[in-house]
């Protein structure tokens, strides 16, 4: 039995792992989004509250102290993407943007880290933007980058500062093929895929694979990695 912490249970990612991945009998999954979750499970425990407010955390923290529970594997798929780009952008379109999708990371590690199992592994889904830049994603590639950064980081001071062996990983992804995304011009799709080497979308089972692969407990040697899945995007 796994215990897997979804934050950002309402992303096409995280759905389509929670759906297809984790086992409905041996598992628990607890799930986090401040929109109101749709897995409707008897294995999932739901809470909604933002993640990126301090104060928010107090039913969600008591939870875990009142059951007992200890954390096996964490998903951290929160991200705001506002597509806009510097003349557009104003200095509070920015910082949010900085606050959804990098400094509500730290808190959440911050406020977990004691319910972490001692062999644990956490995913944050970052983006191929933190590898390369992109017009009208001034908010949104600089906050990816900088959580690749941030997951760098966290994962050498667990490494010198802690006796947990934990694994802290990101995946960038490049253009998914999903029913939700964004809504973005037709020339925009096909300018991104002209740049992928064989014109094609990331499929979300792909990703679900690289995360199969990052929890399991008999791979050990990717630690602070960001993952790069994006059909040669970056390479270009």
């Amino acid at each position: 039995m796994k215990t897997y912490l979804i934050v950002g249970s309402e992303s096409s990612i995280a759905k389509y792992y929670i759906e297809n991945y984790i086992s409905r009998t041996n598992d628990k999954i607890i799930c986090i989004d401040i929109r109101e979750n749709s897995n409707h499970y008897s294995n999932v425990k739901s809470f909604k509250f933002d993640v990126k407010d301090n104060e928010s955390y107090y039913n969600f923290i008591n939870y875990l102290t009142n059951s007992n529970l200890k954390i096996d594997n964490v998903i951290f798929s929160i991200g705001s993407n506002p597509m806009k780009n510097f003349f557009e952008s104003t200095i509070e379109n920015f910082k949010q943007t900085i606050d959804i999708n990098l400094i509500s990371f730290f808190i959440l590690i911050k406020k977990i880290f004691r319910f972490l199992n001692p062999q644990c592994s956490i995913i944050a889904i970052g983006s191929q933007n933190s590898i390369v830049g992109q017009n009208d994603r001034i908010d949104y590639s600089t906050s990816k980058a900088a959580l690749a950064q941030l997951v760098k980081n966290i994962q050498l001071d667990f490494s010198k500062y802690s006796d947990k062996d934990i694994k802290v990983n990101c995946i960038s992804p490049g253009f998914i093929a999903t029913n939700k995304n964004v809504p973005i011009q037709k020339y925009e799709i096909e300018t991104l895929l002209s740049k992928n080497i064989n014109n094609k979308y990331v499929e979300l089972y792909e990703i679900s694979q690289i995360i199969n692969m990052l929890f399991d407990d008999n791979i050990n040697s990717f630690k602070g990695a960001n993952i790069v899945i994006d059909n040669g995007y970056t390479i270009k």
